[in-house]
């Protein structure tokens, strides 16, 4: 793997990690203001802590592995589900932002000067861009294609939140 590989996977860690912290941050918010929410509630969901189980980076004691087939090779580590810190917590003050930076403080102060210098809008605007296009959706579908809504009982929590986050 060559360093820009390497450098690569860090960024693609970092801007994986800011989009699950805006999902958390719309899911928090949904809750505190009670829109979207009547499935969290009707099962009895009243908070919810989000983990993510980073694509790199991560502790590999629990799987056995071969130092020289790992990335990186030697820690700092993330866990192997690592909670998702709120988005009220600075994001160089996050324990992902901390273990990227401790490998690669290049691609981490790259990456805060470029994106954070407007506080995540830059990637908060592209998810809320993509948003916008879901809702012109409806209007691509022919006019005589009859579309029935659908009715589904949900039996776990987990089925409750991949349907939620299906909507995102």
């Amino acid at each position: 793997m060559t360093v820009e590989d390497m450098e690569a996977r860090a960024l693609w860690v970092l801007e994986g990690f800011v989009l699950v912290r805006k999902i958390s941050s719309k899911l928090r918010d949904s809750m505190e203001n009670g829109t979207g929410t009547t499935r969290f509630q009707d099962d009895g969901i009243r908070r919810v802590q989000i983990y993510w189980n980073a694509p790199a980076f991560v502790d590999p004691d629990d799987f056995g592995w071969d130092e020289r087939r790992w990335f990186p090779c030697k820690g700092p580590f993330l866990k192997h589900w690592h909670p998702v810190e709120s988005d009220v917590v600075p994001l160089q003050d996050t324990e992902v932002f901390k273990v990227v930076s401790a490998h690669f403080p290049e691609v981490a102060s790259r990456f805060q000067e470029t994106l954070l210098g407007e506080s995540e809008t830059a990637i908060i605007r592209q998810v809320d861009e993509l948003e916008e296009d879901v809702d012109d959706i409806p209007k691509l579908v022919p006019e005589e294609l009859e579309i029935e809504e659908q009715e589904c009982k949900v039996d776990t929590h987990f089925e409750v939140l991949s349907q939620w986050f299906d909507i995102l």
